[in-house]
C-alpha cells in the first residue's frame, strides 16, 4: 500500500489514534499480508511520526520472498522530505549491499521524487538512481500524484500509482484514471497490468514522457489571463502561448461565455500555429459583467496537441481578478506593541464582504460581526511590518504547528520572485506564515510550499497579539530574510526595492468551537484554488 493510509493532518494526537484503529480494523480483513509505506498524510510532523511507529512499525525496511527483495523508503521523514538521506540512505546502502544476489529487487516509496525536476529530484538522480542501478533495482514504485505513469530509466522502471481511491484529475489520456497494478513474477520476467474498472491494460498505457509533456503544456506553455483591479469598462486581456518543443503546433483558442451573464470577450475563437521553440501573444478585449465584478469569470480554452497522432486536449483558464496594495515606506517603524496608533495614516486591506467568504462545505458566515478585519502593510530597507484589527464573535485555536489554519488565524501567503503571470513555472519560493493566538500566547508558525511537515524557526519574526472582547490585534515585523526559502544559495533573502511586486495573499479564518467553518480571503488563491496565479500584488511604493 503506497501511502496516505489515514487522512492526518490534525494535532488531536486522540483523533490520530483513531484514524488508525480505523485503518487497522478495515485491512485485519484481508486475507494476504500487506506492507505499508509512509505517506504525508500517514506522518506530517514528529508527533504523528512516533504515532506510526506505535500503531505500524518501522518508517523503512525490506523483506524477502521467493528470491526477491523489497526494499519500502520514507519519503516523509521530518526535516527529511522527499530526501532519502542521512540513516535512512546508509541503511538502504547496506540492504542493497547484502541482498546483491536477489533474483529481483523492487523498491516502494510515497513520493516519485526521481520525477521532480527541482532540488529533491536533481538530487535524487546524482545520489539514489546511481545506486539502484549498480544493485540492479527492477521496479521503484510510489505514489502521492493521483494517476498512472510509467518511465524507464538506465534499465529501472519508474511507476506513479496513485490512482486507488484518491480524487482523480480530468485528462485520462496521461494517466488520470482510477486503477491498481497487478505484478506478475515469473522467473527472470517481471510483468505490469494496469487494472482499471472494467479493463485491463499494458503497463505503457501512459509514458512518463507523454504524460511530462502533457504537464509541461498545462503549466507552462499557456498563461494565465489577468485582469488588474480596479476593472475598467474594457479591458485589453492578452494570452501568451508558447512552444518549446522541436515540432510545430497548431491548435485553437476559444472562450466559453455561457453562464457568465454579461461578459463580453472578442475575438471569442482564434486558430494558432506555432513553430518550433517560438512564442505569441494573443490580445482580446474584454467588458466586464460589472465593474464590481467576482468569480466565477469566463473560461477560455486552448486546444493544445500533446502527442502525436493524439487528439489535442483542452487547458482551460479562468480569468484571474488581481487585487493590488500600495506598501508605503515607512519613514519610522512602527513599535510593535498591539496597538494600532502608528496605523492611523496607512490605507488598509478590508475583508468584509461576502463575496470574500469560502468554505470547504456551506458558508455559515452570517456577517461582519461574525468575521471581519482589516489589514495594513508597511516597509523599510529591513523589515515587512503589519498591523490588523480583526472581528470575531468567538474566538477558538485548538490547533498546533502545521494545523493552526484550522482554527483562528490569519494566514499570510508571500510569493517572492519571478513573477509567474506570463509563460513558466510558477515561483517556488512561496512562504506562508500562520499568527494566531493559542494557549501559550501569541504564536507564529511558517510553512514552506516545499516542504510542508518541516516546523521552521521563527524566532526573527517580533509578533504579539492582544483580545479585547470581540476585537483582536495584530502587530508583526518580519525581516526580509524571512520571506525566502533557506536554500544554501538563497541566505541572502530577498532585497527590497520601490516598485518591487510580491505575491501576496491573506486568509482569516473562523472557528467558532466546531472546527473551520469557514474564511475570509483576499484571493481565492491559497485557500480555495491553491494556486499562486490567483494571488494578489503587494506593491513596494
Amino acid at each position: 500500500m503506497g501511502g496516505d493510509l489515514i487522512y492526518g493532518y490534525t494535532s488531536d494526537t486522540g483523533l490520530i489514534r483513531q484514524e488508525w484503529q480505523n485503518f487497522n480494523r478495515i485491512v485485519s480483513e484481508l486475507d494476504a499480508p500487506y506492507y505499508l509505506v509512509v505517506g504525508n498524510h500517514d506522518v506530517w510532523d514528529e508527533v504523528s511520526q512516533q504515532i506510526y511507529l506505535e500503531e505500524c512499525g518501522a518508517l523503512y525496511y525490506s523483506f524477502d520472498y521467493r528470491g526477491c527483495h523489497f526494499i519500502v523508503l520514507d519519503t516523509e521523514i521530518p526535516g527529511q522530505v522527499n530526501y532519502i538521506t542521512g540513516e535512512q540512505l546508509q541503511w538502504l546502502k547496506d540492504d542493497l549491499q547484502r541482498h546483491k544476489d536477489a533474483t529481483h529487487i523492487f523498491v516502494f516509496m510515497h513520493r516519485p521524487v526521481w520525477a521532480y525536476e527541482d532540488t529533491p529530484g536533481r538530487v535524487w538522480m546524482h545520489d539514489i538512481h546511481p545506486l539502484l542501478v549498480k544493485y540492479g533495482v527492477d521496479i521503484v514504485f510510489s505514489g502521492h500524484w493521483h494517476a498512472y505513469e510509467i518511465d524507464y530509466r538506465d534499465g529501472i522502471r519508474y511507476v506513479i500509482t496513485g490512482g486507488a481511491g484518491a480524487p482523480i484529475g480530468e485528462y485520462p489520456e496521461v494517466g488520470d484514471f482510477h486503477h491498481y497494478l497487478l505484478c506478475t513474477v515469473d522467473g527472470e520476467s517481471v510483468e505490469i497490468a494496469v487494472i482499471k474498472p472494467g479493463s485491463i491494460f499494458d503497463e505503457t498505457i501512459v509514458k512518463f514522457e507523454i504524460a511530462s509533456r502533457f504537464h509541461g503544456i498545462r503549466t507552462q506553455c499557456i498563461s494565465y489571463p489577468y485582469i488588474d483591479l480596479p476593472l475598467e469598462a474594457e479591458h485589453e486581456l492578452t494570452l501568451i502561448i508558447d512552444n518549446p518543443f522541436t515540432d510545430t503546433v497548431a491548435g485553437t483558442i476559444r472562450w466559453q461565455l455561457e453562464g457568465f451573464e454579461g461578459w463580453q470577450v472578442a475575438p471569442i475563437e482564434q486558430t494558432f500555429k506555432l513553430l518550433p521553440t517560438t512564442q505569441q501573444v494573443f490580445s482580446f478585449k474584454v467588458s466586464p459583467a460589472s465593474l464590481q465584478a467576482w468569480y466565477p469569470t469566463p473560461i477560455v480554452e486552448v486546444l493544445y496537441p500533446y502527442a502525436k497522432d493524439k487528439q489535442p486536449i483542452p487547458i482551460k483558464r479562468e480569468i484571474r481578478l488581481i487585487p493590488s496594495y500600495d506598501c508605503e515606506r515607512l519613514s519610522s517603524p512602527p513599535i510593535i506593541d498591539g496597538k494600532l496608533e502608528d496605523w492611523q495614516a496607512i490605507h488598509p486591506i478590508v475583508l468584509n464582504k461576502r463575496y470574500q467568504v469560502a468554505s470547504r462545505d456551506s458558508i455559515k458566515w452570517i456577517g461582519p460581526s461574525d468575521k471581519s478585519g482589516k489589514i495594513y502593510f508597511g516597509w523599510d530597507d529591513t523589515c515587512l511590518y503589519l498591523g490588523a484589527e480583526v472581528i470575531d464573535d468567538i474566538f477558538c485555536q485548538p490547533e498546533h504547528g502545521v494545523t493552526l489554519s484550522r482554527g483562528d488565524c490569519i494566514i499570510l501567503a508571500f510569493d517572492v520572485g519571478d513573477d509567474p503571470r506570463g509563460v513558466g513555472k510558477l515561483d517556488k519560493f512561496l512562504t506562508t506564515y500562520f499568527f494566531t493566538m493559542t494557549e501559550d500566547g501569541p504564536t507564529v508558525y511558517r510553512r514552506y510550499a516545499t516542504n510542508q511537515s518541516k516546523v521552521c524557526d521563527v524566532t526573527e519574526i517580533v509578533f504579539t497579539a492582544k483580545r479585547v472582547h470581540t476585537t483582536e490585534i495584530y502587530e508583526a515585523k518580519l525581516p526580509w530574510a524571512a520571506l525566502k526559502l533557506p536554500w544554501a544559495a538563497l541566505k541572502e533573502g530577498f532585497t527590497p526595492q520601490p516598485g518591487e511586486v510580491i505575491g501576496l495573499d491573506i486568509i482569516f479564518t473562523d472557528n467558532d468551537g466546531k472546527g473551520r467553518e469557514d474564511w475570509l480571503q483576499w484571493t481565492p488563491g491559497y485557500m480555495e484554488k491553491g494556486e499562486l496565479s490567483y494571488y494578489g500584488k503587494l506593491i513596494l511604493r
